[in-house]
Order: C-alpha cells, then structure tokens, then sequence
C-alpha cells in the first residue's frame, strides 16, 4: 500500500538576510494530525522558517530557494492573492505577541468578522455568531462583552486565546504555533497548550510548533526538529529523541531544562557560548566551537543529516554514536 502523502513537505528552504543564510537548507515533512515541534535557541531560524512558509517575511529577508507543498500542491510562488486565499482556511499562524498581532483600533467582533467573512459567505450578524462561538470554544467566558472590546482592555493570556480564535476561524488543516506560550505564566502557559490539544483532536489539525521549552515539546510533539544557526541538526520521533539524543545539541538543551529530582543547590548545566550570526561559522559544524563532542574533523567538515538506528532518525554529527552515553556536557 503506497503511504499517503504529507500534509506539508519543505524542500531545500534557505532564507537570507543581506547575504547571510538565516535558514539554510531546510527539509522537513508534516504528516495528516501530526504535531512537529521546532526547537531550538533564539537565533536558530525557527521562527523565520514558519514565516517562510505563510510568506509573511519581513521586508529585509528573502527566500533564495525552497518548494513547500501544501496537500501536495506547490505553493512557494502563488504570490500576494494566491496566499491571501490559503491563508487562514489551508494553514494559520498563532504568533508569539498577540499584543503585536492583534489591531488596537478594532474591536475584538470586528477583527475575528474580518476573518470570518474572508472565507466564509456570511453576513454580519451571521459572522458575529460565528465569532461567539469561537469565543466560547477557546474557553473565553462573557463572549458578547469582549466582542465589543478592544485588544488593550484585555489580559495577555486573554489576547492569546483571541488571537488563537482567529486563526482557527476558517478550520486550517495546519496551525503553526510560533512560542505560544513564552510571555505567559505558567498557569496560563498550561490552558493554552491544553486548548491548542483539544482544537487539534477537534478539527483534526496539523501543528507546527515552535519553542526553546523542551519540557513543552516532550507534552505536545509526536515529532521533533532541531535547529542550530539555521539548519536542521537532528530529526526524530520525539520518544526516541527523549530516549536518547543523537546530536550534542540536543542533549545539551535537554540537560538544561530543570527537573523535579535534581538535588537541591545544583547548579543547572548551561550551554556556554552563543549561536554564531548567520555567515560568521566555519567550514565545519556549526555547534563545534560549543561541543563537549567536538574533533578535528567537527571543525574542518559539516555534517550532512546522516541517518541513525533507520526509521528516518537523522542526525548531522560525525560522533552521532557517541551522543547520549554516559557523561555529557556538565
């Protein structure tokens, strides 16, 4: 039986900015309900990666190549009115500042109407019901009050879940979610990833999700890509990747993360040093200068993503088999 084709499939994406490679290379798949999560440090192209794919690059980047097909229809060049039509009802963005993404000067009715009426053939009092719902479905209480107000008169974490509303307006079948979570607290942080879940099982829904927190990823991902100074470094099921990670990298993010039998006054392990600026690297991979791991050859030689134990686990390190054993970085 031929495997049914991905949702989204990311060919060869590279992205520059005055020259630089922000993303370089990028290939990557998403399956029908699949969550893929992004991670990475700020810096790594994660979030330039998901505005490639809604076309919304800001004016100073630009892609240099790259097929992304949606549904196996290639949309990398359906220009400003194809995109316009996609957007929303094939594939939405939750954006990390709601604040940012949300218009001060309209009400919360008219932005979600507007976002309604762009795919839907509905009038306005029908496109205000609509709205409600959507309200109520992101657990919003006192929906026909915040209709009529403004994004300042509410909470972040309230912004959010407007803006989450919004983007599932027309029921895309991939959501990206670009650091939902980051300015929340941790309560809030909880209620949105459970409301992302239950939207996603609602509607059946692909996710894109992008983020640092590692303990978000091991909750939500069926699938993980990890991304250093623009590439792609290692690429696993996210079971398999918490079982044992294949690239420096990634073991480094994962022992940075705090957990509940650290003895107390231990000093949590950092990743000393920073993500290069795009076009500052060597010849070599990228994370050498960073890596506990690191030869010669790590130096002189980047890796390609070489496969690990198969079942399309990749990983682009020369020590690959040497990663997740005992020791590790401190």
């Amino acid at each position: 039986m031929t495997a049914a084709p991905a949702l989204l499939s990311v060919e060869n994406l590279t992205v520059v900015i005055g020259g630089a490679a922000v993303v370089d290379r990028v290939s990557f798949e998403v399956g029908g309900g699949q969550v893929v999560a992004i991670v990475g440090e700020s810096g790594c192209g994660k979030s330039m990666t998901a505005f490639a794919l809604m076309d919304l690059l800001p004016a100073a980047a630009r892609r240099t190549s790259g097929r992304i097909e949606l549904s196996g229809r290639p949309i990398q060049d359906l220009g400003d009115a194809g995109m316009r039509k996609l957007r929303g009802k094939e594939m939405s963005i939750i954006f990390q500042e709601p604040v940012a993404a949300l218009d001060p000067l309209m009400t919360v009715g008219d932005q979600l109407i507007e976002a309604i009426r762009a795919h839907h053939d509905l009038d306005r009092a029908q496109s205000m019901a609509h709205a409600r719902k959507l309200l109520e479905s992101v657990g919003i209480t006192d929906a026909d009050l915040r209709l009529k107000q403004y994004p300042f008169e509410l909470s972040g974490g309230m912004c959010q879940r407007v803006m989450i509303a919004g983007a599932l307006a027309g029921q895309p079948r991939l959501l990206i979610a670009d650091e939902p979570t980051t300015a929340l607290d941790v309560t809030i942080q909880a209620q949105i990833l459970e409301l992302i879940k239950a939207r996603r099982a609602e509607i059946g829904a692909s996710v894109i999700l992008i983020t640092h927190d590692m303990g978000i990823v091991a909750d939500m991902a069926d699938r993980v890509l990890v991304m250093y100074a623009g590439r792609i470094v290692e690429e696993a099921d996210a079971f398999d990747l918490f079982a044992r990670p294949r690239h420096p990298y990634t073991e480094a993010l994962m022992k940075s993360v705090p957990r509940l039998d650290d003895v107390p006054g231990t000093r949590l392990p950092v990743i000393e040093g920073a993500v290069p600026r795009p076009g500052s690297h060597g010849p070599g991979c990228r994370f050498a200068d960073r890596c506990f791991l690191a030869i010669d050859r790590c130096r002189a030689e980047e890796p390609g993503l070489l496969p690990v134990d198969g079942g399309g686990r990749r990983s682009a390190c020369w020590r690959r088999d040497d990663v997740g054993l005992a020791g590790g970085p401190a």
